[in-house]
């Protein structure tokens, strides 16, 4: 099969809150790469890494569509439009420091993200929009933002889940998200989602100032 690569780079100018909540399950575990402000590719395996070098730290990911699945272009890019707003949120979220610099979308077993579906915004019935194994999530091929940011907490960023509290936070997805829609990052308490994610990226407790940086989406 002959592939075309398209290289898109797209700035997002304006951000806007979803309203549905994600669940899922996860295994944690530590990140040791998938970060950085280096050099480096993605390799398919779902160790990608950061390839960003001006302003902020660019997470890079691989993600996959199981090629019996039968994904055209047009699936591929809408999940890219996914992704890149998902970064915005993860910008703001991390007050302006951290984003998804690079995103490979193609057909594959294996990477940072597996795309479960062409078109669901669950990975099956029964109210599971997505989960993590390891450093690697699973999404339906229109999942939501909140979902998408969710579960790249868990695997990107070794954060728990919130279940049973009323804390305001991205990671807490009781009371169907109704505690996810400012898409922060927890600060002090019990879980202090803030404090790994300054101290996993290195990153200023204080915030930063500037727009995000854009993504670039390769459709393979």
């Amino acid at each position: 099969m002959k592939f075309r690569t398209f290289f898109i780079l797209i700035t997002i100018f304006s951000l806007c809150a979803a309203t549905e909540g994600c669940s899922g399950k996860k295994k944690d575990k530590l990140l040791s790469t998938g970060i950085g402000t280096g050099s480096g590719t993605g390799n398919g395996t779902g160790t990608g890494t950061g390839t960003y070098s001006g302003d902020g730290t660019g997470i890079e990911l691989v993600c996959v569509y199981d090629p019996e699945l039968g994904a055209q272009t047009s699936h591929k890019e809408h999940f890219g439009s996914i992704v890149q707003e998902s970064s915005g949120y993860i910008w703001t979220g991390t007050k302006n420091q951290v984003f998804i610099s690079k995103a490979t979308i193609k057909d594959g077993i294996s990477g940072d993200v597996i795309i479960m579906n062409l078109d669901d915004y669950m990975v099956r019935g029964g109210g599971l929009y997505g989960y993590s194994e390891g450093t690697t999530i699973y999404v339906g091929g229109d999942c939501l933002t909140l979902t998408f940011q969710h579960e790249l907490g868990h695997a990107k960023m070794s954060l728990k889940d919130h279940y049973g509290s009323m804390i305001t936070c991205i990671m807490n997805a009781s009371n169907n998200g109704a505690y996810m829609g400012q898409r922060n990052y927890c600060e002090g308490g019990m879980y202090d989602c803030w404090g790994a994610v300054v101290s996993k990226f290195n990153i200023s407790p204080d915030g930063a100032t500037g727009t995000v940086p854009p993504t670039e989406i390769v459709i393979q």
